[in-house]
């Protein structure tokens, strides 16, 4: 077993919120029900690599303890740096999307996953497989995957993690047990993450959790892009071009230089909200109705149904940047549109 000290504590400590899937797997193997292949369903950026990695420990590692409690520091470092590792089980076989790759190829189904899995264990114990993220596997490499997942050796486990299993070919999903991954309520997840800076007030993370709807590492990732500064900037610059004071293309830039998928996760839950507010659904605290009170006003004078467009179009942008399209464009174009109909 490789210490404590030599690799990420992704495999030996939990997030709060994961414990009850885990315990779901482990009652899984107690009946003997543990299937050769899982898909780890959940939101994005929810910790499910965090899940497959302490799920795999236990396998891999028969007297390994019970897993204690990760804080949110510790978390969001083991997060962060969990690809720099280079030193882990030698039967545990890990692949996910490589920088500046538009998706995971055959070549490393092939190579870092079914050959591997082909040959001997290196302690006559389990072998494992984890694939990161498994939606972006292109179609070379679902098929590749195929055959190892109808047929695998012996002793073989396979976790594909994924945020949205509709992308994986229904052949991949048939052949996989289901462990699911719940996002954690505010109540339960604010005093885990109040201790990442405890000078910030429970209402600004609050305010950082609704934004990131509910998931802990987008609110840190907002907390460190200091959205709590940028959440009152970017309700004036909204209300600017809606009272033609600001040059939609003037906010498409800005948000651009910022950090545009943040800057439309948050254009988009505030969106979310007002048609939520429309229609009378929803429960927002006091604070975050004040906080919002000028863009909440200004965008429930546009019709509902354009509010949805909206809504799609915001999507559709995020999909682009992930996707390697011009979203430049279609970003100044949908401010342009929504400043225009603001003025009808």
């Amino acid at each position: 077993m490789i210490s404590a000290t030599s690799q990420n504590s992704l495999f030996f400590k939990i997030c709060p919120w994961l414990v009850s899937s885990l315990k779901q797997f482990e009652q899984a193997k107690l009946k003997g029900r543990l299937g050769h292949g899982w898909l780890l369903c959940g939101r994005k950026s929810i910790g499910k690599i965090n899940l497959a990695l302490n799920i795999s420990n236990e396998l891999l590692h028969s007297n390994a303890q019970t897993p204690i409690i990760m804080d949110a520091v510790e978390a969001e470092d083991a997060i962060t740096t969990r690809h720099e590792m280079h030193e882990y089980h030698p039967d545990l076989h890990w692949i996910y999307l490589e920088p500046d790759k538009r998706d995971i190829s055959v070549d490393q189904i092939r190579d870092d996953i079914i050959e591997p899995l082909s040959l001997t264990s290196y302690d006559q114990g389990p072998k494992i497989a984890i694939i990161e993220n498994a939606e972006h596997m292109n179609l070379s490499a679902s098929n590749a995957l195929l055959k190892t997942l109808e047929q695998p050796t012996d002793n073989t486990y396979l976790f594909l993690t994924t945020g949205n299993p509709a992308l994986l070919p229904a052949t991949i999903r048939s052949r996989c047990q289901v462990l699911n991954v719940s996002t954690p309520s505010h109540s339960e997840i604010l005093p885990w993450l109040s201790n990442l800076d405890q000078s910030v007030s429970k209402i600004e993370w609050l305010n950082l959790l609704s934004l990131s709807s509910g998931l802990p590492f987008q609110a840190m990732k907002l907390y460190h892009n200091d959205f709590i500064t940028r959440d009152k900037e970017y309700i004036e610059l909204l209300a600017s071009i809606f009272d033609k004071n600001l040059d939609p293309q003037d906010l498409a830039d800005r948000w651009i230089n910022d950090d545009l998928e943040l800057a439309l996760m948050w254009f988009s839950y505030n969106v979310r909200k007002t048609i939520h507010s429309c229609l009378g659904a929803g429960d927002v605290n006091s604070q975050e109705i004040e906080n919002h009170s000028i863009l909440s006003n200004l965008l429930s004078r546009l019709p509902i149904k354009y509010l949805f467009q909206v809504h799609d179009n915001i999507d559709k942008i995020v999909n682009g940047i992930r996707t390697g399209l011009n979203t430049e464009l279609a970003l100044k174009a949908m401010l342009l549109q929504l400043s225009t109909k603001f003025a009808d």
